[in-house]
């Protein structure tokens, strides 16, 4: 479990990457009111001992973002994943959906946008 800290407003949407190299979840990325985007790195979670049980029960990580990215007009609504993590998309009350790049250790970029 972790608590991943950085929105300044309600966090609206949530979306996970699809895979990751040991077949679990890699990254997340959240967006909400304060009309940011960020990618969160929670591979470190997975860890497991040899009886597939987490290492350290009842405690909690905090992470801080990897990169954030200010998207939108208003308030993001919705995220979604694409299934090879490459790529996301984001819906915003400003009437917007813009498709942005997921690249390893290289911050998000936005790469279009429709209205």
């Amino acid at each position: 479990m972790a608590l991943l800290q950085g929105h300044t407003e309600a966090v609206l949407a949530v979306a996970f990457s699809k895979k990751g190299t040991t077949g679990s979840c890699a990254f997340v990325i959240s967006a909400g009111k304060d009309r940011t985007i960020k990618s969160w790195d929670i591979s470190s979670l997975e860890r497991k001992s040899a009886d597939n049980k987490p290492e350290v029960e009842g405690t909690m990580a905090t992470l801080s973002s990897r990169f954030t990215v200010r998207g939108h007009d208003k308030d993001v609504n919705a995220l979604a994943v694409a299934p090879n993590d490459s790529v996301f998309a984001s819906a915003s009350q400003d009437k917007t959906v813009k498709v942005g790049r997921l690249l390893p250790q290289q911050p998000i970029s936005l790469i279009c946008r429709s209205t």
